[in-house]
């Protein structure tokens, strides 16, 4: 049996990280190869997860970020087990929240490749600022989430247990995004299987 392969697109909000992976996944699509584009922002507003939650509460705003990574490694399992590709994107700023995602691929022998999005701080705000009709709401509050999140950013690296079948690679979404994703589709070893 083939591994399926967890592409995730990674980074603090308003790095670019959705944009960036709906641009790999279309091109993914017109190779045509099984990929699922796993909307984690669509599941949120879906399941209003963070509707009612208190930005100031960091106690529960944790605790329901925790429930949330639980909700999307069990739709994970599902979406591994049923397509070759499986791409989403996640802020993935804490190990602990982290080791809830690798433990769902672990079930399904996975390869997981994430791509960190990286930008300015500068433009990530600005970015944040401007865009009003976000599907997660207020950009002041968005603008807030970031910050914070900021704030408690763990790297990810190798040393992470997973096992050999994770890997890191890093784009700037501040320039030649395009051309960035086009180097990843064409890198052999992020498809591997």
């Amino acid at each position: 049996m083939k591994n399926s392969n967890l592409i995730i697109f990674a980074g603090l909000p308003g790095t670019g990280k959705s944009t960036a992976c709906r641009i790999f996944v279309d091109k993914l699509k017109n190779l045509n190869r099984d990929i699922f584009f796993f909307d984690v922002d669509q599941l949120a507003k879906d399941t209003k997860f963070f509707s009612d939650i208190n930005p100031d509460d960091q106690r529960e705003f944790y605790a329901r970020r925790k429930e949330f990574y639980n909700l999307q490694s069990e739709r994970l399992k599902e979406l591994l087990m049923a397509h070759q590709f499986v791409v989403m994107d996640a802020v993935f700023e804490k190990r602990e929240l982290r080791k809830i995602i690798y433990s769902g691929a672990r079930d399904t022998n996975a390869i997981i490749n994430i791509i960190m999005t990286v930008c300015p701080k500068d433009i990530v705000e600005k970015r944040i600022l401007a865009d009003i009709n976000h599907k997660l709401g207020n950009p002041q509050k968005r603008l807030f989430i970031y910050q914070q999140t900021e704030k408690h950013l763990q790297s990810i690296n190798l040393f992470e247990k997973y096992s050999n079948k994770l890997h890191i690679r890093h784009i700037s979404t501040d320039i030649n995004t395009d051309e960035q994703i086009q180097e990843l589709i064409t890198d052999e070893f992020l498809f591997q299987s």
